[in-house]
């Protein structure tokens, strides 16, 4: 999403119909931990250090609307916290007019924390949030959500929800329904964490569509060691992806980069939280036109 200046200067981008495709990836560990510049213009899997904690059994995305960005062994923590194989669930809307955006999945055992990261920007015009976001089993709590203003009211957002699933659930699907069929580009990943506590820790987020610049990335206070960090950026002038270089200590689950200006990347803090204390993921950078919004997942008891 351009700020005005910029679009008067390349008046096609509010006009989907004459906007250029985009490229979508999954995992960026999909290879080995061998450095490659990816759309940030970094190594965007930085995981040299073996996930800093974080064991990566042979990750690999299969690049469609339901695909895995995980499909080896389960990523597990020394200290409790487990990735479930096969996730990160993914999906994407590529300059789409839809007003739905959806992810299949299987819950392979009780006492998981399902998170969802849902990342949307629209091109013209306002009303795209709230998102609403739910399954046909579960019950999806919305824990932080932060949206574009005054610029592009409510047109881009990052929001984040949670829910606990008791038992396994075979071929369960969620559904993001924003309110309008405008063009937009989005990304939704689920994330399945075994070991996680019921209740969640710190948020954290910022807004640069205000007229001031905003960093990209997600700050947060960790309330606890052994936390499991993750979160969604939205880069609006980001044609080639989110700008900046990737933080060494962030790995990105799934990124898009749009020729209409919106670079959208879904991550994590690689490893756990050492202790509480401040946490930083995502870009080092900060631009105008930016939204970001993260949380943190306890350790269960």
């Amino acid at each position: 999403m351009r700020p005005a200046a910029t679009r008067a200067a390349t008046g096609c981008l509010l006009l989907a119909g004459c906007l250029p495709s985009y490229s979508f990836t999954g995992a960026p560990d999909a290879a080995p931990d061998v450095a490659t510049t990816d759309a940030q213009g970094t190594d965007a899997s930085v995981e040299a250090s073996a996930d800093g904690g974080v064991a990566d059994s042979g990750d690999s995305s299969s690049g469609n609307d339901t695909g895995s960005s995980d499909t080896g062994g389960a990523e597990s923590s020394a200290t409790g916290i487990t990735l479930d194989t096969g996730f990160p669930k993914t999906a994407q809307i590529s300059d789409g007019p839809g007003t739905t955006l959806s992810a299949t999945f299987d819950v392979p055992g009780g006492g998981r924390m399902l998170v969802a990261v849902v990342v949307w920007g629209q091109y013209s015009g306002a009303g795209v949030w709230p998102v609403t976001f739910a399954s046909p089993d579960l019950a999806w709590q919305s824990r932080i959500q932060t949206v574009s203003s005054p610029m592009y009211l409510d047109a881009v957002g990052v929001g984040i929800w949670t829910a606990w699933s008791s038992t396994s659930l075979t071929a369960e699907t969620v559904t993001a329904t924003r309110s309008n069929g405008m063009s937009a580009d989005a990304v939704v990943a689920v994330y399945s964490l075994a070991g996680a506590s019921q209740t969640v820790g710190a948020t954290g987020g910022d807004m640069g569509f205000n007229g001031s610049s905003a960093p990209l990335s997600i700050m947060l206070t960790a309330q606890a060691g052994g936390s499991f960090v993750l979160g969604g950026l939205l880069d609006g002038n980001g044609n080639d992806g989110v700008r900046g270089n990737t933080r060494a200590d962030t790995v990105y689950d799934a990124t898009l980069a749009s020729g209409s200006g919106n670079g959208i990347a879904i991550g994590r803090l690689i490893g756990v939280t050492s202790g509480p204390g401040a946490v930083t993921i995502g870009q080092d950078s900060a631009f105008e036109n930016d939204v970001t919004a993260g949380i943190e997942i306890l350790q269960g008891p």
